[in-house]
């Protein structure tokens, strides 16, 4: 449940960037997720290696590849998610 402040908010933020497009929209939030899940795993690899090693550990290729695909499978059911509620919100009145 959505406070009608919350709502409104939402609706405005989620159509500013619905104008700029799907692409786009996608581009952005997969190399965000791609950066953070690069992060996370080269703190973790930190804990049994040395930082070049961590950090070239996941610079490979087969690394590099399903990172970049698990985030953009994240971010295209975080935008159909965020369309549906948006459709919701919109319908609701």
């Amino acid at each position: 449940m959505m406070y009608p402040d919350e709502k409104e908010r939402f609706l405005k933020n989620w159509e500013a960037r619905h104008k700029r497009g799907k692409m786009q929209y996608l581009l952005r939030a997969t190399l965000g997720m791609v950066a953070l899940l690069f992060a996370t795993s080269v703190l973790v690899d930190l804990m049994d290696h040395s930082f070049t090693e961590a950090i070239f550990a996941n610079l490979t290729a087969k690394s590099l590849i399903s990172k970049t695909t698990g985030a953009l499978i994240i971010a295209l059911l975080e935008w159909h998610a965020t369309e549906k509620t948006y459709r919701n919100l919109n319908d609701a009145g």
